[in-house]
């Protein structure tokens, strides 16, 4: 009777032999359309892209199974997997990019407003919940399939429907030595952000704040006074529009720079519109963070999007459990009483961009060190790769228009640049 370890090395030969890929001749025809791929954000990798695109580096790398949602503002949810946290998504619009150097910061945005509705393909509906002769369809116990609107609901895709070329969504908060990048949302029921960002700035509170003010503090400030504004204007809280907005300047007490960012979204599974502030760049260290739309961004910073991050640890967790169930049907066709144990395969060490993101190439500048006009320009570089992208996309481009810049630093006020 050969032993149990030769019965695996037998059975693990045989399926190597048997699945090994053959020599194939590759053809170059054909260029990929990087840009037609929307940053999507799903299951595992949903909170990561809420809180944006992600910075240059490895802690992008690391972001492995977490969940909730990049409405990466996203925001971009396009695919048919399921997330971990059912949020009020759609696809997004806006670049909005912010760079923290040793010396200054650097913050752009295109131009493009872009209005967007849910839509609804009816064939999506009548395939699922009728007959072909118009009666509903129904379940094995004679109840018909639809039940609540929300079902159809889920099946509305938020889709661009008409556009403005010249919009500001990038807004200084003078006195405080601070600027705000929006993407989302372009007012909250009929106020305009213009006016949302004027009438906080306006408040006692923060005016009277300008030799004490935190960008922490600043950051709760706005999440309160924009949440009551939302309570005010729309009450409805799945009607809210999400709006994702990056806080970028200096405490007033620090001379180091330092990046927020706020998520106003709806939770379909908590049924309670949130706002989720994080710190995207803290003080002391130095990197660039994008937010909106961004997936073809997050290819030539971190060598991959978060969607083919996601997508590519499935696929390997999908190979892995069929090599282990290939692997037990051909041991037990030797040895019946011999089980291989399966791990998680979601875990940390079988995560394919774990060690130094998996030996994919990928942009590493020193931040820190960059001058104020190559700060100018790398953030020019990223919305304008974004926008050069989507014009050979076959859908609707939604980022675009004229691309605003400006700089802040720690002894000098928020200035435009273009």
């Amino acid at each position: 009777m050969p032993s149990r370890l030769s019965i695996f090395r037998n059975a693990q030969e045989e399926s190597w032999r048997s699945t090994r890929p053959k020599p194939e001749r590759r053809s170059y025809r054909g260029a990929f359309n990087r840009a037609a791929c929307a940053s999507t954000v799903l299951g595992r990798s949903e909170k990561n892209a809420k809180r944006g695109g992600g910075d240059l580096g490895s802690a992008w790398w690391k972001q492995g199974r977490q969940g909730t949602r990049c409405n990466t503002v996203r925001r971009q949810t396009r695919g048919n997997r399921a997330t971990s946290r059912a949020s009020s998504l759609g696809q997004a619009v806006t670049t909005i990019v912010s760079l923290a150097a040793r010396d200054f910061i650097a913050v752009g945005c295109d131009s493009l407003a872009t209005t967007s509705t849910e839509l609804l393909e009816p064939q999506s509906v009548t395939s699922v919940y009728f007959e072909p002769n118009g009666d509903l369809k129904l379940d094995a116990t004679g109840k018909p399939l639809l039940q609540r609107s929300s079902q159809i609901w889920e099946k509305a895709k938020r889709m661009p429907i008409n556009q403005l070329p010249s919009v500001t969504k990038l807004y200084d908060l003078a006195p405080l030595n601070a600027c705000v990048l929006f993407a989302g949302a372009s007012r909250v029921g009929n106020t305009t952000i213009a006016h949302i960002v004027d009438t906080f700035v306006a408040r006692p509170e923060i005016k009277n704040s300008r030799s004490r003010y935190t960008l922490k503090w600043i950051a709760d400030k706005f999440k309160e006074f924009v949440m009551e504004l939302y309570d005010k204007e729309v009450p409805t809280k799945w009607a809210r529009q999400t709006m994702e907005v990056i806080l970028s300047g200096y405490s007033a007490k620090h001379r180091q720079p330092e990046l927020w960012g706020l998520t106003f979204s709806y939770n379909r599974q908590s049924t309670e519109f949130e706002c989720d502030v994080f710190n995207r760049i803290p003080r002391g260290t130095y990197n660039v963070t994008f937010g909106g739309q961004y997936d073809v961004i997050q290819r030539v910073v971190n060598g991959i999007d978060s969607s083919s991050n996601f997508a590519l640890r499935q696929r390997t967790v999908e190979a892995l459990n069929e090599y282990h169930d290939d692997m037990q049907a051909k041991v037990h066709a030797i040895d019946a009483n011999i089980t291989i144990p399966k791990p998680d395969f979601w875990e940390k060490k079988f995560n394919l961009f774990e060690n130094d993101a998996g030996g994919v190439t990928r942009l590493f500048p020193d931040v820190g060190s960059l001058s104020e006009q190559a700060g100018i320009d790398f953030v020019y570089f990223l919305i304008d790769v974004m926008i050069k992208a989507q014009e050979f996309a076959s859908s609707i481009a939604t980022v675009g228009g004229k691309i605003h810049v400006a700089l802040l630093t720690k002894n000098a006020p928020f200035h435009w640049i273009s």
